[in-house]
């Protein structure tokens, strides 16, 4: 994947795509636990 074929994605479909929505959000939220981890906030 070339670096200009990421702006490529048709971004309205995808966020109005259910699935999009199911896979970013645990995603989301396992990278905000880590980073609160590293923190320790």
């Amino acid at each position: 994947m070339k670096g200009g074929d990421f702006l490529k994605v048709n971004w309205k479909v995808r966020f109005k795509s259910k699935a999009f929505w199911v896979a970013i959000v645990p995603a989301f939220l396992l990278l905000i636990s880590i980073v609160v981890k590293t923190f320790r906030y």
